[in-house]
């Protein structure tokens, strides 16, 4: 609903824009007006949601690996025995484990300084990277043929460093 009112407004905006082209409207400001329309168009960024997904591709990692407890993973369900896993055992849901993270995650924008707050976006877009890593290890049978710590520390170096580094830029952070 959201999405329909803001193409129609967007809509709107473009046909004054048009008709009042003759009347001096110069080029900067109609881009401006775009630029700002799009940017409320935009959906709102989820980061529980990203980290559901980011936790769900990391279960069916972990769930893979070789050396996870065989029994525990067959008594437990693939998010019970992850979320265990990565809890030591106090947590037992993707939601109840990703609230906690958010709540908790803390970015240094440089070494001195003192840890901040990521934005929706930052924690999002940082998911996403995490996601893409797992859901590429699987997809490469790595999951299979790895330890779940072998698994976690590969993951530093496999492009989420870069990765989220890249996410800082776009959401205007300064992480170093």
């Amino acid at each position: 609903m959201k999405r329909i009112f803001l193409y129609s407004l967007l809509a709107i905006v473009l046909q004054c824009n048009n008709s009042e082209k003759n009347s001096q409207q110069d080029y900067q400001t109609s881009y401006r007006n775009r630029i700002l329309l799009l940017y409320l168009a935009r959906p709102t960024p989820n980061p529980q949601t990203a980290c559901i997904n980011s936790t769900t591709s990391s279960g069916a990692c972990i769930i893979k690996a070789p050396d996870r407890d065989k029994v525990l993973s067959a008594v437990l369900t693939q998010e019970q025995y992850t979320v265990s896993a990565l809890t030591l055992g106090r947590l037992s849901t993707y939601s109840a484990y990703c609230t906690e993270s958010i709540n908790n995650i803390k970015f240094p924008s440089n070494p001195q300084a003192r840890a901040q707050v990521p934005s929706d976006s930052l924690l999002e877009c940082t998911f996403n990277c995490q996601k893409t890593y797992w859901d590429t290890a699987l997809r490469v049978g790595s999951c299979e043929k790895i330890n779940t710590q072998l698994l976690f520390t590969d993951s530093v170096g496999k492009g989420i460093t870069s990765c989220v580094v890249n996410c800082n830029r776009q959401t205007n952070n300064s992480l170093n």
